[in-house]
């Protein structure tokens, strides 16, 4: 259907004027008008909408896309979110996405790439696990169960590094996994120990679910950025979700340090957002809004989120 514009109606009064001043008064109002009808189709035209078409693996699509897209939805109630999940390598180009969320490192294409944040790799246990263990070095690893992401396949050998040091722990595989998910459920109720970014890892790392080998040994670090196909016009609403998205990223951790200090305020003290303002945070509203949300997740997880949205009416 062809976009409806708004209809520019000209009314001329001439009452008690000269021919010619009637003339010119009608063609300065026609201008104005033909101007105001013009800058109301630019501002339409401009307003976010339609269907966003995007990709996230499994793991980061559940734990910071998903809520994200939300927020983001609440705001442009005219954009239609169409996420598709998966862990299989996704073709942005072929699948005709807008946008996907690469987890990880990034091969040579002509796809445009914008880092959103860095991760670390970490070896992770259930608690238990970790206390019979008595790990001190990344070579006493070699002797533990080891779950391995089926994106490694073939490797059996992880390095840590520690300044000019390095450390070689040889994988002794007891399961291969093509999810970070089920992978950190796995070692959540066996004594294996699996290596999975650290994104995933805060709120069970906090509450002491499970807990980090060597800590002052490190592993990879890798990056999770936003791809987007080449050489096409950007909508009004991709353009939109990228900005978003790149601030509410920038915004998110100075919202979790206070998150993390703040809990049991934030459970049962005043409406939320309302506690922010004591910070001088930089960034519009919107992409506050979604940092805190983003954050707020990703800290309580989703069940303790949903109690503080439910009991604060956000």
């Amino acid at each position: 259907m062809p976009p409806q514009y708004p209809t520019l109606k000209i009314v001329w009064n001439c009452v008690g004027l000269s021919t010619s001043s009637s003339i010119a008064m009608a063609k300065t109002s026609a201008l104005t008008q033909a101007n105001t009808a013009y800058e109301r189709v630019q501002d339409r035209d401009r307003k976010p909408r339609g269907r966003l078409r995007i990709a996230a693996s499994v793991d980061y699509g559940i734990t910071f896309v998903a809520p994200f897209a939300a927020c983001f939805r609440e705001t442009y109630p005219e954009v239609t979110i169409d996420l598709q999940l998966s862990d299989e390598r996704i073709h942005i180009i072929e699948g005709r996405f807008d946008l996907s969320f690469r987890v990880g490192w990034l091969a040579e294409s002509s796809n445009l790439a914008r880092k959103l944040l860095d991760f670390e790799e970490i070896a992770v246990c259930l608690a238990e696990t970790f206390a019979k263990a008595k790990v001190e070095t990344p070579a006493d690893l070699s002797v533990l169960p080891f779950v391995r992401a089926k994106v490694f396949a073939g490797k059996s050998e992880w390095t840590f590094t520690k300044g000019d040091k390095s450390g070689t722990a040889k994988a002794l595989i007891i399961s291969e996994m093509n999810n970070t998910l089920a992978m950190r459920a796995f070692v959540a109720e066996c004594q294996a120990y699996a290596v999975l970014p650290d994104f995933l890892l805060k709120e069970d790392l906090a509450a002491g679910r499970l807990k980090q080998f060597v800590p002052d040994w490190a592993l990879r670090k890798g990056g999770v950025s936003t791809v987007t196909p080449p050489g096409r016009v950007r909508s009004n609403a991709l353009r939109r979700f990228l900005e978003l998205a790149h601030g509410e990223f920038a915004l998110r951790a100075q919202v979790q340090e206070w998150l993390s200090t703040a809990v049991n305020e934030i459970m049962s003290g005043p409406f939320v957002v309302d506690a922010l303002k004591v910070f001088a945070i930089p960034g519009d509203a919107e992409a506050l809004r979604c940092a805190f949300f983003g954050a707020a997740f990703e800290f309580w997880g989703f069940g303790r989120c949903r109690k503080v949205v439910t009991n604060r009416g956000l």
